[in-house]
């Protein structure tokens, strides 16, 4: 028997170092050798009943018996290929917002290999050892139990095990502990945060009030957030062709006064900016991979809720679906007077703008959304309703795959660049037309609401293929750390353009609007409300609270 063991289990190992092997090449996650102690014995223990319980006439046996393992190892792997980010079991949630952008032949092509591959599991299983089938996932099913159901006992287990599970890196987490294990650990982090935040009354704070009667002799003009979808500035990119000359006028006018902040989020996951720019807190993750996905619509102390409660009418605009991320909820429990959706995206409701999208192209055009949201603004200016407006507004034409209708916005800037050609053709070319469309926007606004504050962010940098690296070959921003999670933003207040210094975050960007609206005016971070970690986790710890309810 032992003669039989030994080649099968030789078998495993060399078939785990050699899949890692491969994750290495393919910048996936590499295992460090601590998961040999960690995951390695799971893996044996399922593949091995897998094994007796398929077909003995299965060629390549073992191989065939890791099938499962080898699944989810390459649902995570792909995952963080493609997002830069692990995989976590709540993003699930996140699959129909995945495959509804990504491009239909890696749709087609990954469930085509994942049901073979499964169709080949089951056809070698053999019905009368469903007992061994069911054996080899019971290790699993125990441990994901007691990760669900008792978070707190798995979470002290598994850092009593392995203390390198604390490391703030999800990558080094995961690389040192295993796919399997760090999956199950993040979910009982996150299911034990719930837990305890489902109390709002152990999370109270008096942000609120502060804030509200701040506002209240606050100058009550209109307020107006624009967030742009993967919003780089091109020239930030030091070894791109200098491409500054052919960028638009307005471009020149205020490059040099642009801001610069750190969003929580790298290439994707947009609600987790909105959410820190709305809500002056960290994005912490401690409930959700995505802080929206938790609300239910339940009343939150966040700016919208703030700006309301000291007479501002409160318009949340948005230029792509409602079902994404919860968002409706999330604006509800944010407390928005009005939400507004397109409307082929959303025919059952009233909603003052439509996408003009052709057949072929998926995300609007800012230009398009600026325009119409300028009529809105001019009516509401017009009307007997003389509230002050909260205008937050976000525009989604920076998208990836960066598609664009090139009849109507044919290439105005060529790059001489080899591997990143293509992708970074498509991002210059729609950055200038997106500025030509602010030129038009901010100057209108000046005209019509020249008192007005207005805030133009990124919620992060666009995605590319080789992310993070992609930005190191062109030298992005290299003086700054965590290079990658820098972003632009311009304020203007009174028609004209407000010059910050020094990096801001996300989550001081309510700050920063509440004190341009007061006599403090910041220009530098240092001079915005002083929060350790303690407050701003006490700060967040209320506002998700608050939205489970």
């Amino acid at each position: 028997m032992l003669h039989k063991f030994i080649p099968f289990v030789l078998k495993v190992i060399l078939t785990f170092i050699a899949y890692n092997s491969l994750a290495y090449l393919l910048k996936g996650i590499v295992a460090n050798w601590q998961q040999f102690l960690m995951e390695v014995p799971l893996i044996l223990l399922s593949t091995g009943c897998f094994y007796f319980a398929l077909n003995k006439k299965t060629h390549f046996r073992t191989w065939v018996a890791m099938i499962p393992w080898l699944l989810f190892y390459s649902i995570v792997d792909i995952y963080y290929i493609l997002f830069n980010r692990v995989f976590k079991l709540v993003e699930f949630l996140e699959l129909p917002e995945m495959y509804d952008i990504l491009p239909t032949y890696f749709t087609v092509c990954s469930l085509l290999l994942f049901g073979f591959l499964t169709w080949l599991f089951l056809k070698n299983l053999l019905l009368k050892r469903t007992g061994l089938l069911l054996a080899g996932f019971s290790p699993l099913a125990l441990t994901a139990f007691f990760a669900y159901f008792i978070p707190a006992q798995y979470i002290n287990v598994i850092q009593f095990i392995s203390p390198s599970i604390n490391t703030p890196q999800e990558y080094e987490q995961t690389s040192e502990n295993g796919r399997w294990v760090t999956l199950l650990y993040f979910e009982a982090v996150r299911s034990h945060a719930l837990n305890s935040l489902s109390h709002p009354e152990n999370w109270q704070d008096e942000r609120s009030n502060l804030k509200t009667n701040e506002l209240l002799i606050a100058e009550h003009k209109n307020v107006h957030i624009i967030v742009l979808e993967s919003f780089l500035d091109p020239t930030l990119l030091n070894k791109l062709p200098n491409i500054q000359t052919a960028m638009p006028d307005f471009f020149k006018k205020i490059n040099s006064k642009k801001g610069m902040s750190i969003s929580p989020v790298f290439g994707n996951r947009t609600p987790q900016a909105e959410f820190e720019i709305l809500c002056n807190v960290p994005a912490l993750q401690q409930t959700s991979i995505i802080e929206f996905n938790v609300f239910t619509g339940a009343p939150t102390s966040c700016l919208p809720a703030w700006l309301k409660q000291a007479g501002w009418k409160t318009v949340a605009t948005h230029a792509y679906k409602p079902s994404f991320f919860n968002r409706e909820k999330a604006y509800l429990g944010l407390q928005f007077d009005e939400i507004y959706f397109a409307k082929e995206y959303k025919p059952d409701a009233s909603s003052y703008f439509e996408t003009r999208l052709e057949d072929d192209i998926q995300f609007m055009y800012d230009g398009d959304l600026f325009e119409q949201n300028r009529a809105f603004v001019q009516a509401h200016i017009n009307s007997p309703n003389k509230q002050p407006l909260f205008n937050y507004m976000l525009g989604v034409y920076g998208h990836w795959p960066n598609i664009r209708d090139k009849q109507r916005f044919p290439d105005v800037i060529e790059l001489d660049l080899s591997e990143h050609n293509t992708e970074m053709q498509n991002i210059v070319n729609e950055y200038y037309y997106r500025m030509v469309a602010l030129e038009t926007h901010i100057q209108q606004l000046h005209i019509i609401d020249p008192n007005s504050l207005i805030l133009v962010i990124s919620d992060h940098l666009p995605p590319m293929k080789g992310m993070s690296d992609v930005y190191a070959e062109l030298d992005y921003l290299p003086s700054h750390n965590n290079n990658t999670f820098v972003n632009i933003f311009y304020l203007f207040n009174d028609s004209n353009i407000v010059e910050t210094q020094d990096v801001f975050h996300h989550y001081q960007m309510a700050d920063l609007i509440i004190s341009h609206l007061t006599q403090s005016k910041c220009l530098k971070p240092e001079c915005l409300p002083k929060r350790d970690k303690t407050n701003l986790s006490e700060h967040y710890k209320h506002v998700i609270s608050s939205a489970l309810q």
